[in-house]
């Protein structure tokens, strides 16, 4: 018979409310629309992750982005896994230690997200400051202008004047000032928000103690182990990684970076796997 355990319990309540609170609760507050929204984006920005070079960056970021959500189904299928796995987990580990085991993955996986986002922003910021100390031509700025590989198009005029008046002393200034521009936006160009990263972990967590451990997954009409089952999934997140579709939203350095830190945790409590 399914059991709702404490901590379970509590994590559901903080996401939910976390969710309700700029969904519902900001909006009734500001009875303009207009003011509405930007209190909510501000809720967002405040607690989402943000890079590390961003102006925005919080370090509390690194654990308060585990309980926002950008959408109802993307709270609903998080706190789908949380609930599905979070009780079994909780009552091998006892209380405090899931505790710890969910709130390490949830800051693990936003570090190694932002790890993964490094790679692509520093060379890009370091870049842009080589720029601003040394001097720059309009090619530079064109090179710069597609390393940036976002929506930028209101930044085209002005490297359009550059271009045509590249040693006119105002499209020159404008110019340093679309550099500096780029890189802020750059660095606030992806923000984190979701409980995904804990989750994995969850998931990898209760595959670790019981990799034996059969199910039955609605669509297939045979049991399958749940070290079988996780494995998939880890390697359809390492490959979608990888890949980079422009067109795929989903964060999945964090999903990785769940399970990478769950088997840390794991291992440094010297967890021992239950082959059964």
């Amino acid at each position: 018979m399914f059991r709702m355990t404490p901590i379970v319990k509590n994590l559901l309540i903080i996401n939910v409310v976390m969710f309700i609170i700029p969904k519902f609760f900001l909006p009734i507050i500001h009875s303009s629309g207009f003011m509405a929204e930007i209190a909510i984006r501000q809720f967002d920005q405040y607690f989402g992750l943000h890079f590390f070079l961003s102006d925005r960056f919080i370090p509390t970021q690194i654990l308060t982005y585990a309980f926002l959500h950008q959408d109802f189904n993307h709270l609903l299928y998080n706190m789908i896994g949380l609930v599905m796995i979070g009780p079994l987990l909780e009552s091998v580990l006892g209380p405090k230690k899931f505790l710890w085991y969910y709130l390490g993955t949830a800051i693990g996986a936003g570090v190694v997200y932002s790890l993964a986002q490094a790679v692509e922003i520093v060379p890009f910021v370091n870049h842009a400051r080589a720029m601003m100390e040394h001097g720059f031509d309009p090619a530079d700025l064109r090179l710069l202008y597609h390393e940036f590989d976002g929506n930028g198009t209101q930044f085209l005029p002005v490297l359009d004047d550059f271009e045509n008046f590249p040693h006119e002393e105002f499209t020159r200034q404008r110019a340093a000032a679309l550099v500096r521009s780029l890189m802020k936006a750059k660095t606030e160009q992806h923000l984190l928000m979701g409980a995904s990263g804990s989750v994995f972990g969850l998931m990898f967590g209760l595959t670790y103690m019981y990799p034996n451990r059969e199910v039955n997954l609605f669509f297939i009409p045979i049991p399958i182990r749940l070290v079988v089952i996780v494995g998939i999934f880890v390697a359809i997140e390492i490959y979608s990684g990888f890949r980079n579709s422009a067109n795929d939203h989903v964060s999945h350095a964090t999903h990785i970076g769940g399970v990478l830190i769950g088997f840390l945790i794991m291992r440094f409590w010297k967890i021992k796997s239950r082959h059964y």
